[in-house]
């Protein structure tokens, strides 16, 4: 590496800008839905039609990157996976249900005395 280019990343450093990060590889047998691999980070993103219908959750960043840590381990990846699932199911079941919660109900009289 040339002196010029050690000079330029250490003053990067010290701003709190990092290098270009590796993007993480996620395991072929991880069942991860909506696992989203950004270079130094994992995320999960949320359907873009459920999003655009007001569900609340669009982005949860489930891992960074951090000093000597370029990838998750093994085991992080199981709980990576579970999060997205877990976070998939919440997605998909509000999906199913918003539109039940979206219309207001009519609750006058008439409606709610049985005849």
């Amino acid at each position: 590496m040339l002196a010029r280019d050690r000079m330029v990343e250490e003053a990067f450093a010290k701003v709190g800008i990092r290098a270009q990060e590796a993007t993480p590889t996620k395991p072929a047998d991880i069942d991860a839905p909506g696992c989203r691999l950004r270079p130094g980070a994992i995320y999960w993103i949320a359907r873009q039609d459920i999003a655009d219908r007001g569900y609340p959750t669009k982005t949860v960043r489930l891992w960074a990157a951090s000093a000597g840590k370029p990838e998750p381990p093994s085991a992080q990846w199981q709980d990576i996976g579970k999060q997205c699932q877990r976070l998939q199911r919440e997605m998909i079941a509000w999906g199913r249900t918003s539109k039940l919660n979206r219309e207001p109900a009519d609750a006058t009289v008439v409606t709610l005395v049985p005849r």
